[in-house]
């Protein structure tokens, strides 16, 4: 086997990339490489200007079967797909390539190369290169492209830069190696998979995102114009302007300023306002804050008027179908809206799109949903409020021409994962016997048989989906908990001692990361290298909390030991607090995600064509059979069940249609 290559690129483009995403970007005719840094081994770093010198060196000494080691190699990949000359919406294999940004979130580090080698300790890259790149790697404002010749010097520190990136990369590649070992197959399967899926993308309705754009952008205007012949304001738009009106109505009154933390790392100073009806601070004016005014009883009409024509005007519904349009490329699809282990449990994050963060609202079924679509393309359609858009969003992800999406979604599988970890025998059988788990846990909290606890089923709902990880009244209230807080305090203790294996597992996964070692219950276990906990699920992947700090603050009145870690996953790398119900989450969420991951590799295995992930929900575009799908997924138990995974009793529900929707 050779040794492996380390590799970096620089390329010019005219496509905004961070719009666009990497594939779109490779698509622009005039995408090139530019500068190639490259070294084999250990061996000194090698720098390589200009298309012809780059293709002749890929084909006169990179195999396919040459192994490739790059940062955020999704973009290497892309562009090594145009040297290769891969037909449009192919793309070289991913099992070409390791990636140490997925390594470096894999273990809990910084995503970013600068921040991956500053957490691990070794070389910096050079963070000047952001300059350089906008110089040599983009048009100017003026249209121009700046060419080596033109600024010789900027030219030779471009190309230091790359260099550095390469030497810095593999640097931090071999360190984590000696710190965790080789990076596991498992995790790199899945980023692989990962990636044939991103290759694949998601068909969307280009049509359907224009006309939205287009419709959403009048509404806005005629909302805005709307609130100025209202209040005689000059720009509605403008924050300060709208406050001021609020003061003149005696909504508001000044009240000093604060300190917030801003995205530079320094802080700012904002105005603070009160509300005259009640002496209490008054909300911002951002989405939520229009909201609470909204809930206000006393609010003049006026005023009600303006802030919900300001809900419209600043709604950001069209972000998301013009984050399609810019990521639309060849056949209508958008290519590389996940990111392989986005959040510290692992979970995908969403990028361009951002399908995981999609609206809640549906139009219905098929037929509904194709109603709605049908509406919005009427050219003499204009919607009273951008809310009418937001069904749209789902429906605008389409199945294959002349094919199908097949949908599937785990049900409740964090309840079913946390009930299994902390071994919670009657909640495992409510499953297992396929009954409601919001009426059976109605009747253990208030002692009344399943039949009687139907009728109060939502306070069943409420407290599963409040309490699983140590919440309190304050948690009950945010699912719509309703009640004084002596009531609610009830129905905290209710679920807690109809649960006391799930509240003995907070504890004692609290208990066992303060000492460093040990074993939480069957599925869990913890140790240690120096500062850094690893918490090994049952998959085999460990999540790493690092630099762990256990502080004395006071809390709740008394001095108790706090939990603090490094997260990384932060832009500021806070230390963040954390406790046994936080972990239980975290630890939760992980297995699930892992479950996800078992059945994304069995479906592309099998030849389903993921083509989206949201949350427990995976799509395919092959026109699988539903009861396939579930089987594939593991639900059904059998081969494809998590190996890791006896006794969790799994279930899904699955839908066939041609745009994506909310069942």
């Amino acid at each position: 086997m050779s040794e492996l290559l380390y590799l970096d690129f620089e390329t010019f483009g005219t496509y905004p990339i961070q719009k666009t995403g990497a594939y779109r970007y490779g698509e622009d005719p005039l995408c090139e490489p530019i500068i190639l840094s490259y070294a084999f081994g250990w061996d000194p770093v090698t720098r390589l200007e200009g298309w012809d010198d780059i293709v002749r060196f890929f084909f006169k000494n990179v195999t396919k079967s040459q192994k490739m080691v790059a940062h955020n190699a999704n973009f290497e990949r892309v562009v090594i797909s145009i040297i290769e000359d891969c037909k449009p919406g192919e793309y070289v294999h991913p099992s070409r390539f390791i990636d140490t940004a997925a390594m470096s979130a894999y273990y809990g580090l910084p995503r970013s190369l600068d921040g991956m080698t500053k957490a691990l300790g070794v070389s910096n890259k050079d963070s000047a290169g952001s300059a350089l790149i906008r110089k040599f790697s983009m048009p100017q404002r003026d249209g121009r492209r700046i060419m080596p010749e033109d600024e010789p010097i900027a030219w030779g520190a471009f190309g230091d830069y790359a260099d550095q990136d390469v030497a810095a990369m593999r640097e931090a590649y071999l360190e984590m190696i000696n710190r965790f070992g080789e990076f596991p197959e498992q995790a790199q399967r899945e980023w692989e998979v990962d990636q044939l899926i991103n290759d694949r993308g998601v068909r969307v309705d280009t049509l359907l995102a224009e006309r939205a754009v287009y419709v959403g952008d009048i509404a806005k205007a005629r909302a805005k114009a709307k609130a100025e012949d209202l209040t005689g304001i000059d720009n509605a738009g403008s924050r300060q302007q709208v406050i001021d009106f609020l003061i003149d109505m005696d909504v508001l009154t000044p009240d000093g300023h604060e300190m917030i933390p801003n995205s530079n790392g320094g802080m700012t100073k904002r105005a603070v306002y009160k509300l005259n009806s009640t002496g209490e601070r008054a909300p911002q004016l951002d989405a939520d804050g229009v909201k609470q005014f909204l809930e206000m009883e006393d609010l003049p009409e006026i005023v009600r008027e303006l802030l919900t024509l300001r809900q419209t005007y600043t709604a950001s519904s069209a972000a998301k179908f013009n984050a399609m349009l810019n990521m639309a490329g060849v056949g209508s699809r958008a290519r590389g809206v996940f990111q392989y282990f986005g959040a510290h449990t692992g979970r995908w994050a969403g990028r361009g799109i951002q399908l995981q963060n999609l609206p809640k609202e549906s139009l219905g079924g098929e037929e509904e949903t194709q109603a709605g679509v049908d509406k919005l393309m009427d050219g003499d359609y204009i919607p009273e409020s951008l809310s009418e858009l937001k069904p749209l969003i789902r429906a605008s992800v389409m199945a294959p021409e002349d094919g199908t999406l097949t949908v599937c979604d785990y049900s409740a599988i964090e309840a079913r994962v946390l009930a299994w970890l902390a071994g919670e025998e009657w909640v495992l059988e409510a499953f297992r016997d396929g009954r409601d788990i919001y009426i059976e846990t109605a009747a253990r909290m208030f002692d009344l048989e399943y039949e009687e606890a139907r009728k109060i089923r939502q306070k069943g709902k409420v407290a599963v989906l409040a309490l699983g990880y140590g919440g309190g009244v304050n948690a009950l209230r945010r699912m719509g908990g309703e009640g004084t807080d002596d009531e609610l305090k009830q129905l905290v203790w209710a679920w807690r001692d109809a649960n006391p294996n799930i509240v003995s597992f907070w504890r004692l996964l609290e208990l066992v990361f303060k000492a460093g070692s040990g074993q939480v219950f069957d599925h869990i276990s913890i140790d240690s290298i120096g500062n850094t906990r690893r918490v090994h699920l049952p998959s085999g992947r460990a999540m790493h909390y690092h630099d762990v700090q256990v502080k004395q603050m006071e809390k709740f009145g008394k001095l108790r030991s706090i939990i603090h870690f490094r997260n990384y996953f932060k832009k500021d790398w806070a230390l963040d607090p954390t406790y046994g119900g936080k972990l239980s989450e975290n630890v939760t969420q992980a297995v699930a995600r892992d479950v996800l991951a078992n059945a994304l590799c069995t479906l592309e295995l099998y030849g389903a064509e993921p083509v989206a992930h949201v949350h427990d929900e995976v799509l395919c575009q092959s026109g699988i059979d539903v009861d396939r799908m579930k089987n594939l997924m593991g639900v059904t138990g059998g081969d494809f069940f998590p190996p890791w995974a006896e006794g969790l009793p799994l279930a899904a529900e699955g839908y066939y249609c041609k745009r994506y929707r909310k069942e």
